[in-house]
């Protein structure tokens, strides 16, 4: 193949890939959060995301969460919504607390039996739309419970599968999963925290409390360590009573959380399992640049007179460039994540394409030696 046709397939291979990797080109979509009018409170429309910019750290292996909410009565919850989590920069979070149609699910990264789909785990019917409601979840090494309005809903019996390495660590998020794919619509009029599993007397207590509309008073309740009644706060933080140097933030623009190149999913990066996200997209990576290595490579053999190597270093170096570039400006992609394994991997599928072209180029000069040879016998 010729110089030009190869420019011309290198050149719409290029714009495949920008189009594939940047599509919708929702780089600055305003974010569905909005404080409610008459009340404290936030309201997601779908597509709004909260999140702490700072990790709250919480190793006592033990949790406490109680949010409470209001789905409005024109919500649609289909599929499967996350209303909050704890995240720590992998695939899955470590605490998730989810709408799926008219139920609930709470789901946590260490219980044994993570081989089912994570929004099956410990289902519970939500009460009637559009009344406020105390959401109470509790997790421990033995046990996972929910309370509606100080009531038990649901429990289960649970066996972490790595109690040392058992935290909750992270980043908590509101109305919307770390990588913005599935959005709740709701209202969410406080969210607290604690280290510690509370007691049927204190839960009680607290539901009384959260009746009212309000639930400040919670700060002051042993182990506390995050507060947010959703009272309008300062720019976009909004005010963490219990530590004031950790709010809430809501981001002007709709965007992932680990909207750096930086993040390395690496605890998820299991050999033993494919059909994990992060692993099976490294592979997935691999094969989508491989094309552009191997295509590159080709047209470096028609202009430059070099050697191998210093072709298969610029089609290296060209590979790791245009993946940087496409992950940089994923992180202003609210339907993208960026991470330096994917340009880690968009580099090795450009190695392994320029390799491909190295025995392409061989495999056409030994068929033109052996017709040039031939030619020169029946001469």
């Amino acid at each position: 193949m010729g110089l030009k046709p190869l420019l011309l397939l290198f050149f719409v291979l290029l714009i495949t890939m920008l189009a594939i990797t940047l599509y919708p080109f929702n780089f600055f979509k305003p974010n569905g959060v909005k404080f409610l009018q008459n009340s404290p409170g936030i309201y997601f429309n779908g597509e709004g995301i909260m999140y702490t910019k700072r990790v709250f750290d919480i190793t006592q292996r033990e949790i406490s969460i109680e949010i409470l909410l209001t789905e409005r009565k024109n919500s649609k919850n289909w599929g499967a919504r996350e209303i909050f989590s704890i995240y720590a920069q992998q695939a899955s979070p470590y605490v998730l607390i989810g709408q799926r149609g008219n139920k609930l699910f709470v789901y946590n990264r260490f219980a044994k039996g993570n081989s089912e789909k994570w929004y099956k785990q410990l289902f519970f019917n939500i009460p009637t739309k559009g009344k406020a409601y105390l959401l109470t979840v509790l997790i421990n090494k033995n046990r996972r419970a929910v309370y509606v309005n100080g009531e038990l809903r649901s429990e289960q019996a649970i066996s972490l599968s790595d109690l040392e390495g058992t935290e909750f660590s992270g980043q908590f998020i509101l109305g919307n999963s770390p990588d913005f794919k599935s959005g709740w619509m709701g209202e969410i009029r406080g969210l607290a925290v604690f280290n510690r599993v509370l007691s049927d007397e204190e839960i009680s207590q607290h539901s009384s409390v959260a009746s009212q509309g309000d639930i400040s008073e919670l700060a002051k309740a042993a182990g506390s360590i995050a507060l947010f009644p959703f009272k309008k706060g300062e720019g976009r933080g909004v005010e963490n009573i219990v530590d004031p140097g950790k709010p809430i933030f809501i981001p002007q623009y709709t965007h992932s959380i680990p909207n750096t190149i930086f993040h390395i999913p690496y605890k998820d990066m299991r050999l033993g399992s494919l059909i994990g996200p992060p692993l099976k997209d490294f592979v997935i990576n691999i094969f989508f640049f491989l094309p552009f290595g191997m295509l590159i490579s080709l047209i470096f053999y028609q202009n430059i007179n070099v050697s191998f190597i210093l072709i298969f270093l610029s089609a290296v170096l060209s590979g790791c460039i245009l993946s940087f570039l496409i992950e940089f400006m994923q992180t202003f992609l609210i339907s993208r994540t960026s991470a330096i394994t994917d340009i880690i991997s968009n580099t090795l599928g450009s190695a392994i394409g320029s390799l491909f072209a190295f025995y392409i180029r061989q495999d056409v000069r030994v068929d033109s030696i052996s017709c040039t040879r031939r030619e020169s016998l029946w001469d």
